[in-house]
């Protein structure tokens, strides 16, 4: 997996992706992360909470709304699957571990770095990516 040639372990597990609208965006968000409004993505990773409870060998969540991907591909002038291709490629990256709050200190490469190098890996445009904006 491209993904894992930048990362200092191996991602052996499911990652589970879904794709909502606004609504389920926010009550997502406000479920698990107290802010109400919609995102364009959110990952949970079930290291950090006590297991999955889908099935054993999960890694993670990754939540999508795909309306504000659309947009958002608008806004930058890029195509939809690669504005959607950047947002699994940012939740995979949270899911193993990577925040932005230590990336500058702990590794060589920033987050944004190291998502920017797999999105032309993978032939895609990559675009400035902010983790904190609101919608």
């Amino acid at each position: 997996m491209i993904v894992e040639k930048h990362l200092d372990h191996q991602l052996d597990g499911v990652i589970a992706v879904k794709f909502v609208d606004r609504g389920e965006s926010r009550d997502y968000n406000q479920r698990f992360a107290q802010q109400d409004y919609a995102t364009d993505v959110l990952s949970f990773a079930y290291n950090e909470v006590e297991s999955s409870p889908v099935t054993e060998n999960a890694l993670g969540d990754i939540v999508i709304c795909t309306p504000i991907a659309a947009e958002q591909a608008q806004q930058y002038g890029i195509p939809l699957r690669a504005e959607i291709t950047l947002l699994l490629v940012h939740g995979i990256l949270h899911i193993a571990g990577f925040d932005h709050q230590h990336q500058e200190s702990a590794a060589k490469t920033s987050f944004a770095q190291i998502q920017n190098a797999i999105m032309e890996e993978l032939g895609l445009p990559a675009r400035e990516y902010f983790d904190d904006h609101h919608h």
